[in-house]
């Protein structure tokens, strides 16, 4: 641990047989305050949760669109959520009247 430089070793006199000191650096007191220093299946599930949580917080989207703005949005484009709903109604009669003149059909 004294090469990853996760504790500094303090050896006041440098004999052999003194007391030896090991203090944790400042990254691994970050790393023991967030609970992250440490071997095992917790601490490896700790760690993919953190890393979770940042991912979450960079990439998520950093505004919903609200209904204000899409409805200023269609009227910019010439449409309104009420023209879309009837187009989806108007898509799903088209289907719904596909499928029955597909079963009606005789089989061959």
């Amino acid at each position: 641990m004294v090469g990853e430089k996760v504790v500094i070793k303090k050896d006041g006199t440098e004999k052999r047989g003194s007391k030896v000191y090991y203090i944790l650096s400042e990254q691994a007191k970050k790393k023991y305050q967030l609970k992250l220093l440490g071997i095992g299946y917790e601490f490896e599930r700790r760690k993919s949760i953190y890393q979770l949580l940042l991912y979450y917080d960079v990439f998520k989207r950093s505004n919903p669109l609200t209904k204000m703005h899409l409805d200023r949005f269609l009227k910019k484009i010439g449409t309104s959520a009420d023209s879309i709903k009837n187009l989806e109604n108007t898509y799903e009669k088209v289907l719904y009247s596909f499928k029955i003149f597909l079963q009606n059909l005789p089989y061959q």
